[in-house]
């Protein structure tokens, strides 16, 4: 009886048309005593076929009993360490050449763009330690760089195949091995003009609907419009509703799935079977995603599941156009169950099972999300194909060696008086330096910040911007204890200095994730040498112009942007840029908008003192300070009627006094408190006799209450979790 195996192969060579020459060549390579090459590298464009002939290459293999590696790149993260230990798990242990194999053997990869920061490393490193007997079948969407063509070892074993479209003849092989209708082959060809994806997704169509009726127009939108035909062919308006969702988010899980279509589950939990208008039982979000992995234009990774580029392209645009409500729906959600996972990860060291940052990831995941508004758009599309032109980098801490070619970059794009200035931060204390690096022996840019809360006079005559910053805030925008602040002192590609660039989105994605996880964070500056550039970007961002911070070094001026986050904390300022994307308008704030009070600790504590003192008339708190602080404006919003904050400025008063009364060594301060301004007696003298206390004990009591109240109540103020001292 033939295994599951057998009939995988079956359906896979029943549908497999073209590739003879690559077939042939690889074939040859096999059977060679010696190959005449050592590494193939297939390439092209997404949907082109190239794992469907990477398959059909490792079943030639089976028909010869060459023993078989497989790796998908992308699942795995690139670095040296990951690599060997991923070729380990596949039983190429590179440390104990009598384990590789003797005979002919062929390790596939692919996704090999997944690991283009390593591809001088695997040229110079990888590739030479690999046993001669062994083959090495590289596939991706890019050919390889220039360095592996002119390398004089490398380039007379490297064979390339460059994958194109199928000519029309086995297109109409495909098709009839489709079991599509001769009535519309022409058609689909013509359409298709034999790109594999579109002939897939074609037959697709074609097959599960009327033939008779399909008709493909010509369009350059070739896969959209293949995909809006199949989606209307779609068992259910929910199966309709996943395909979206899964185009929507740059990576589908189950989990995410099934929070995306809570809005069509209409109520229900997931304790009962949920139904919808009609009565009918509602398909789980575990039956979609299973159906969603067999629909042709979905891949998988080891994050989850996602539709080819094109096609996510197309349904995201039909849907945009054609039922708004949804899509602002769908995404309104994606942030929400991002933002939960980002608030899990920032508020512990939660660590993937890959040892990467999770929040890092997450982080990715919401900033997808924003990529078609029409004021970030522009940026996004420049830096794919930033992205696309190169060797992307990623992010490493800096050593030594890095000093010397990181000041001459400074010196190159800001002059030497920069550099003295990036000399004398870079063993500092309060500095901190992180490297970008892409394979060149140069580092590919790098972003040092200064812990301005750390630095000290003599610093800050150093420094034209740590001054100018640090003078900013004393006038502007006092620190208090436990609040610290950031400047982005130096940030820049190698080439690209501080233009669109893989380094700046890098740098852009670090600093927010430094913005979300950075406990009693207050305030941070960005300098940037071309303020016109980025200041609409900017402005999306909620990063102010500041222009008291602004310095000059040598002879450049320097423009400053910053963000007050007591104002705006973190997560209001994400909710603020998710209503961005809705409604990418941004208004100026009304002149008579009120703003967030920044209180030192002394005005705060004797705005708590005066708070008790008006408990019992609250008409009297109106002018309080702590009505526009971070304390009540969290709760309410500053826009909130007086009254109604009056109301949950007293509710906090009584929350942290109540508190004290849990606490034996504190219930006694509590009392004091409640016999003054909770529950007063006429005067504070009844108040020490109700209590049966001297004066003076009383009094200190009181003090002692108010001091405690005031600890808790600050310590919502400023985000801070630790304990008060006593």
């Amino acid at each position: 009886m033939p295994s599951f195996a057998d009939r995988l192969r079956t359906a896979h060579q029943s549908r497999f048309v073209g590739r003879e020459a690559e077939l042939s060549q690889f074939e040859n390579a096999l059977d060679a005593d010696v190959p005449p090459f050592a590494v193939l590298f297939v390439h092209g464009p997404g949907g082109v076929g190239k794992t469907a002939l990477t398959t059909e290459m490792r079943y030639r293999c089976d028909d010869r009993d060459v023993p078989v590696f497989s790796m998908d790149a992308r699942n795995v993260e690139p670095s040296p360490q990951a690599v060997e230990d991923a070729l380990m798990q596949e039983g190429l242990d590179l440390s104990d050449p009598a384990a590789l194999p003797e005979h002919r053997a062929v390790l596939f990869v692919d996704t090999f763009e997944a690991w283009t920061p390593l591809y001088e490393w695997i040229r110079t490193d990888l590739i030479p330690r690999l046993p001669a007997s062994l083959l090495l079948v590289l596939s991706g969407r890019t050919p390889p760089p220039a360095s592996w063509r002119s390398d004089l070892g490398l380039e007379p074993l490297l064979a390339v195949r460059a994958l194109r479209n199928l000519p029309r003849r086995l297109g109409a092989t495909y098709l009839e091995r489709r079991g599509v209708d001769d009535a519309v082959r022409d058609r689909i060809l013509t359409f298709s003009h034999g790109h594999p994806l579109a002939l897939s997704l074609a037959a697709d169509a074609a097959v599960q609907g009327d033939a008779s009726s399909f008709d493909p127009i010509e369009s350059p939108d070739l896969v959209g419009t293949l995909v809006r035909r199949f989606l209307e062919r779609v068992p259910t308006i929910r199966h309709r509703r996943a395909v979206e969702a899964c185009s929507l988010v740059r990576v589908c899980t189950e989990p995410l799935l099934m929070a995306l279509l809570a809005s069509v589950d209409e109520g229900s939990d997931h304790g009962s079977l949920a139904r919808d208008s009609s009565g009918n039982p509602l398909i789980g979000a575990h039956d979609l995603f299973s159906w969603l992995r067999g629909l042709s234009f979905i891949e998988t990774s080891a994050e989850g599941i996602f539709p080819h580029d094109i096609v996510r392209s197309a349904v995201t645009a039909d849907l945009r156009w054609r039922d708004t409500d949804t899509f602002d729906e769908l995404q309104q959600r994606a942030r929400s169950f991002y933002l939960d996972a980002l608030d899990d990860a920032t508020t512990a060291p939660t660590v993937r099972d890959d040892g990467s940052d999770a929040a890092q990831g997450i982080l990715t995941d919401y900033l997808f999300l924003f990529r078609q508004n029409p004021i970030v758009r522009p940026f996004f599309q420049r830096l794919r194909d930033e992205w696309n032109a190169g060797t992307p980098p990623v992010r490493d801490g800096a050593d030594a060696s890095d000093r010397e070619p990181l000041r001459a970059m400074v010196t190159r794009h800001e002059g030497e008086a920069s550099a003295e200035c990036f000399a004398y931060w870079w063993d500092h204390d309060a500095a901190e330096v992180h490297v970008f690096r892409d394979g060149e022996p140069e580092p590919a840019g790098f972003l040092m910040q200064i812990d301005l809360s750390a630095v000290t006079d003599d610093d800050r005559e150093v420094d034209p911007a740590v001054e100018a910053a640090c003078r900013f805030l004393e006038n502007e925008a006092p620190l208090r204890e436990g609040e610290t602040a950031a400047h982005f002192r130096f940030w820049m590609a190698r080439d690209a200095y501080q233009d669109i660039s893989p380094v700046q989105s890098l740098i852009s994605a670090y600093r927010v994730r430094y913005y979300l996880s950075t406990p009693g964070l207050a305030y941070t500056f960005i300098p940037v040498a071309e303020a016109d550039r980025w200041e609409l970007l900017f402005a999306y961002g909620d990063m102010q112009r500041t222009p008291e911070a602004d310095f000059t070094v040598g002879d450049a001026d320097v423009a400053t942007f910053g963000h007050d986050w007591r104002v705006v904390p973190p997560q209001a300022w994400l909710d603020r840029l998710a209503g961005r994307d809705l409604s990418p308008m941004m208004d100026e704030p009304e002149a008579s908008s009120p703003r967030m009070l920044v209180l030192s600790r002394t005005d705060f504590d004797d705005a708590v003192k005066e708070a008790f003192k008006a408990h019992a008339r609250p008409e009297a708190m109106h002018g309080n300070p702590l009505l526009r602080s971070r304390l009540i404006a969290e709760s309410t919003g500053l826009d909130a009627p007086a009254d109604e904050r009056i109301e949950v400025l007293r509710a906090r008063l009584d929350e942290a006094a109540y508190s004290l009364d849990s606490d034996p060594t504190t219930a006694k301060y509590y009392r004091a408190v409640r016999a003054t301004y909770l529950n007063p007696q006429p005067t504070q003298e009844r108040a020490a006799e109700h209590l049966n206390l001297a004066f003076s004990t009383y009094r200190r009591y009181l003090k002692r209450g108010i001091q405690h109240v005031a600890d808790l109540l600050w310590r919502d103020e400023i985000g801070d979790g630790a304990s008060p001292d006593d």
